[in-house]
């Protein structure tokens, strides 16, 4: 076998077999406006306003239980909408907000919500200081 006729074959085994390596993912279709969920009118809504210097990872209190829900960037506005499993069964939420690296952190009171409604959490320098409101 000619030098020439080894180097394709070995070129060709090769781009065959790296090819078979390759995972098959369908495609999926773009979110609109970037990486944003999809926000239906009737679900939940939660608008956070970080104005803490640091990135603050925010759990949501559901029966009794603290469940991680998102982290929000610092000095960052984000917009989430809220599970319909994750309200209590009394129809409300309630909201813990830690500053990563640091040992602060903000509980809110139980605020009570129905479809429809947005949830303004606003974050600040002092976590102490934040408030929750609903509209």
């Amino acid at each position: 076998m000619e030098p020439v006729m080894y180097v394709r074959t070995i070129a060709i085994f090769a781009a065959v077999l790296v090819a078979g390596c390759k995972p098959h993912r369908p495609a999926e279709p773009p979110t609109p406006a970037g990486d944003q969920p999809v926000v239906v009118e009737e679900d939940v809504v939660l608008q956070v306003s970080n104005n803490n210097w640091s990135d603050v990872v925010l759990y949501m209190v559901h029966d009794g239980r603290r469940m991680r829900f998102t982290v929000v960037t610092a000095a960052r506005s984000a917009e989430f909408a809220i599970p319909p499993r994750w309200i209590n069964a009394n129809g409300t939420v309630q909201f813990v907000a830690h500053r990563i690296g640091g040992t602060d952190e903000y509980i809110s009171p139980a605020v009570s919500v129905r479809l429809g409604h947005t949830v303004t959490l606003s974050l600040e320098s002092n976590l102490v200081r934040s408030s929750v409101g609903v509209w």
